[in-house]
C-alpha cells in the first residue's frame, strides 16, 4: 500500500511542476510582471522556473525510491520529513497568506493543489515517523 501511495505522490508531483509550466500563462506573467524593474521580473521567473524543478526532482525521487522513502533507510525517512517539512509549509502558506484567486479555473486549481498538499503532508509525516516500517 505504502509504495503504491508514494508512487501516486510522484505522478502528482509531476502534474503539478507540468501545472506550474502553465501558470505564467494562466496568470499573464507578462502583463502582471512588465511593471517590475527588470532584476525583480528576473530572479522572479528564476524562482519560478526553479520550483518545476524541485516539484519534478520530488516526482522523479518518489518513483525511483519509494521503498527508502517507505523507511528502509535513515536517509530515505529524512527525505521523507524534509518533503513533510516543504509540503507543510506550503499548506501553511495557502491557508494564511495567499489571497483567494480571482478566477475560477485557478480558484479550481487552487482547491485541488490543497486537497494534493494535505495528502502530501500526511503521506510524508507518516513514512518520516516509520508508519511504513
Amino acid at each position: 500500500m505504502w509504495m503504491a501511495l508514494i508512487g501516486i505522490a510522484g505522478v502528482v508531483h509531476l502534474a503539478i511542476a507540468g501545472g506550474n509550466v502553465l501558470l505564467p500563462r494562466l496568470l499573464d506573467y507578462r502583463r502582471q510582471l512588465a511593471a517590475l524593474d527588470p532584476l525583480i521580473r528576473q530572479v522572479y521567473l528564476v524562482h519560478s522556473l526553479y520550483i518545476v524543478l524541485v516539484l519534478t526532482a520530488l516526482g522523479v525521487l518518489c518513483l525511483a525510491f519509494p521503498a527508502d522513502l517507505a523507511g528502509s533507510s535513515d536517509l530515505g525517512r529524512t527525505l521523507s520529513a524534509g518533503i513533510a517539512i516543504f509540503w507543510g509549509i506550503r499548506l501553511l502558506l495557502h491557508l494564511f497568506y495567499y489571497r483567494p484567486a480571482a478566477t475560477p479555473l485557478v480558484r479550481a486549481m487552487a482547491r485541488a493543489l490543497l486537497v494534493c498538499v494535505v495528502g502530501f503532508v500526511a503521506l510524508f509525516t507518516a513514512l518520516a515517523c516509520g508508519a511504513a516500517t
